[in-house]
C-alpha cells in the first residue's frame, strides 16, 4: 500500500505540471533545454525514441497484468471494467506511439500544446498503473484468509482502471481551465443547462415501464459521457490531425476523413462507456430497453458538457442560441439518439449466443449512430443557407424544423426499438410472474398480477398509497413492486439462458419481497 501511494504521488507530478504550469510541459527536447543547451536534432530524436521504448514497455506490463487478472477471475465486475479501460488506454497510447515515432523519424516535427498535454497525460496514466502494479506485488501479505487478499486485489484493479481514465479527464480539465482563463462564463452555462438536463435524465429513467435499473447506473453513464467521452472525443481528433498533417498532407481522401473523424471518435468514446456499464452491471443491462436507457444517459452527459463549451465559446451564435438548439430543441435527439442506438445494440447483443452475431449487432448500431451523426454535422451547416428569414424566425421556426428533419429517422428508430423492447419485457413478465405465482411461494400472488403487469394501474396504486400514507408508504410500495418485477426479470433471464448472465439468489429475492410485504403500511393490489 505504501509503495502504491508513493508511486501514485510520483506519477501525478507530470499530470499536475501540465495542468498548472503549461510552460513547464514535457516536450521533445525539453530535457536539453532545461540545462540551458539548445535543443538539437539528435537530442529530440533520442528523447522521442526513448519515450517510445518506455511506452511500449509499460503497455506490455499493463497487458500482462490485465491478462493475468482476466484469466484468474473472468467473471468479476471489476476485472471486466479493468479490461475495457485498459483497452481504451491502449488505443489512445497507440496514437501517442505513432506521434512519438514520427518525432523520432522527423526530429523537426513540432506538436501542438494540446497534443503534448495529451501525450503527457497518457504517459502519466501508464506510469501510475505500472506503479500500482509494482506496489501491489511488493506489498507483503499480512492476511491469512483469502477474502482479504481478494479485496486487496479488487481494490488494485479498481485503481488501475481509474488510472486508465486519467488522460481524457486531464485533457478536459485543461480545456476547461483554458476556457475559464479566457473569460468564458462556464458556471452560468452549466447552471442554465442543468434543469433541462435533469428533466431529460428523469424522462430517460421513466422510459423503463417495468423493472427500473438503479438510478446510480444512469448517473455513472451520465458521468462517463460528461467527463471521459468528451475527453476522448477531443483527444483523438487532435492526435489524428497531428499525424495526418505530417504523414498524409492534404488531399481528397484526407478531406473526406476529416468530416468523418469527429462522429467516429465521439461515438466510439460514448459506446465504450455503455459497454463498460454493461459488463460491470450485467444483472441490469440485459436487453434492448436497459441498453437503450444506459446509452441515452451517456448521450445526455456528453450533450451537457458540449452545451457548456459551445455556450461559452465565442463565434457560436451566443449562449441563448446554443441553449435553445442543444438543451431544448435537440436534447432528446442529437447525442441522446446516437448513443441510444449504440446502447440498444449492446443490449440486444447480450441476448445472442454467437460471438460473431454479437459483433455484427453492435457494429450495426455503431454504424447507424456514426452515419446519423455525420449526416447531421454535414447538413445542419448547409441547409440554413437555403432560408432567407429574420434571425428570430430562423431560431424559433426554421432551426427546430431542420433538426427534426435531419434527426427524425434516428428518433423513430430508437422509439421503435424502445417500444419493441417493452413489448418483449411485458410478454416475458406475464409468463414468468404467472409461473412464480403458481409455484407455491408467497412472493407473488395471482391477485397481484393485474397490478404488476399494468404500468398504469401500478401508478394509480402508488398514488393511492401516497395519499393514504405519505411519501414513506409510496416508497415502500414502490420498492415492493420493483422487487417483484426484478424477480420476474431474473426468471426470464434464467429461462432464456443468457450466455453471460449474472448469478441471482432467488431465495434472497423472495425473502426481501416477504420483508416488504410484512410492513403494515404496504397495501398492494391484492388487498393486503
Amino acid at each position: 500500500m505504501i509503495c502504491a501511494v508513493i508511486g501514485g504521488v510520483l506519477a501525478l507530478v507530470p499530470f499536475l505540471l501540465f495542468l498548472t504550469k503549461p510552460a513547464l510541459e514535457i516536450q521533445a527536447g525539453a530535457f536539453s533545454e532545461s540545462f540551458g543547451a539548445a535543443a538539437s536534432t539528435r537530442s529530440r530524436s533520442f528523447t522521442a525514441g526513448f519515450l517510445v521504448v518506455i511506452r511500449l514497455l509499460m503497455l506490455f506490463i499493463l497487458y500482462r497484468a490485465v491478462r493475468h487478472r482476466r484469466l484468474a477471475s473472468p467473471d468479476a465486475p471489476v476485472t471486466r471494467a479493468l479490461v475495457v479501460m485498459a483497452a481504451a488506454l491502449a488505443t489512445l497510447s497507440a496514437f501517442h506511439l505513432m506521434v512519438a515515432a514520427v518525432q523520432f523519424v522527423r526530429p523537426e516535427y513540432q506538436v501542438s500544446e494540446m497534443v503534448t498535454a495529451n501525450m503527457n497525460a497518457g504517459l502519466s496514466a501508464l506510469l501510475l498503473a505500472c506503479l500500482i502494479l509494482g506496489g501491489d506485488r511488493l506489498h507483503p501479505s499480512r492476511a491469512a484468509d483469502g477474502e482479504r487478499l481478494r479485496r486487496r486485489d479488487r481494490n488494485s484493479q479498481l485503481w488501475i482502471a481509474l488510472a486508465c481514465a486519467l488522460p481524457p479527464i486531464a485533457l478536459l480539465i485543461k480545456m476547461i481551465h483554458a476556457r475559464a482563463e479566457s473569460g468564458a462564463d462556464l458556471v452560468s452555462a452549466a447552471l442554465l443547462s442543468l434543469p433541462t438536463t435533469a428533466i431529460a435524465l428523469w424522462a430517460v429513467h421513466r422510459m423503463q415501464r417495468h423493472r427500473r435499473m438503479p438510478f446510480r447506473l444512469l448517473i455513472a453513464g451520465f458521468g462517463w459521457g460528461a467527463a471521459v467521452a468528451v475527453g476522448y472525443g477531443m483527444a483523438l481528433p487532435v492526435l489524428y490531425n497531428s499525424l495526418s498533417d505530417q504523414l498524409l498532407g492534404f488531399n481528397r481522401f484526407v478531406a473526406i476523413i476529416d468530416g468523418v473523424k469527429v462522429p467516429v471518435f465521439e461515438e466510439l468514446a460514448k459506446g465504450v462507456g455503455v459497454l463498460l456499464i454493461a459488463v460491470v452491471a450485467r444483472r441490469w443491462v440485459t436487453d434492448l430497453v436497459s441498453g437503450l436507457v444506459v446509452g441515452a444517459s451517456v448521450g445526455l452527459g456528453f450533450n451537457f458538457l458540449e452545451s457548456m463549451l459551445y455556450m461559452s465559446a465565442p463565434g457560436t451564435g451566443g449562449a441563448v442560441y446554443q441553449h435553445w438548439l442543444r438543451q431544448v430543441v435537440g436534447i432528446m435527439l442529437m447525442h441522446v439518439a446516437f448513443s441510444a442506438l449504440v446502447g440498444a445494440a449492446i443490449g440486444a447483443a447480450r441476448q445472442t449466443r454467437n460471438p460473431g452475431t454479437r459483433l455484427v449487432v453492435i457494429g450495426c448500431g455503431l454504424l447507424s449512430a456514426i452515419c446519423g451523426h455525420y449526416l447531421y454535422n454535414s447538413l445542419i451547416s448547409l441547409l440554413p443557407l437555403m432560408f432567407r428569414v429574420s434571425e428570430p424566425v430562423f431560431a424559433m421556426v426554421v432551426l427546430p424544423f431542420l433538426v427534426l428533419l435531419l434527426l427524425s429517422p434516428l428518433l423513430v428508430m430508437y422509439l421503435v426499438l424502445l417500444r419493441r423492447g417493452l413489448r418483449y419485457q411485458s410478454t416475458a413478465l406475464a409468463i414468468e410472474l404467472r409461473h412464480e405465482a403458481n409455484s407455491g411461494h408467497d412472493a407473488v400472488t395471482v391477485a397481484e398480477l393485474p397490478v404488476l403487469l399494468n404500468p398504469a394501474r401500478r401508478f394509480r396504486t402508488l398514488v393511492d398509497a401516497f395519499l393514504r400514507g405519505g411519501p414513506l408508504a409510496y416508497r415502500r410500495l414502490s420498492r415492493l413492486y420493483q422487487a417483484q418485477l426484478d424477480l420476474g426479470m431474473c426468471h426470464w433471464h434464467q429461462a432464456r439462458q443468457d450466455p453471460d448472465g449474472a448469478e441471482v439468489d432467488f431465495t434472497r429475492l423472495r425473502r426481501q419481497i416477504q420483508e416488504f410485504k410484512t410492513d403494515d403500511e404496504i397495501r398492494t393490489g391484492g388487498g393486503r
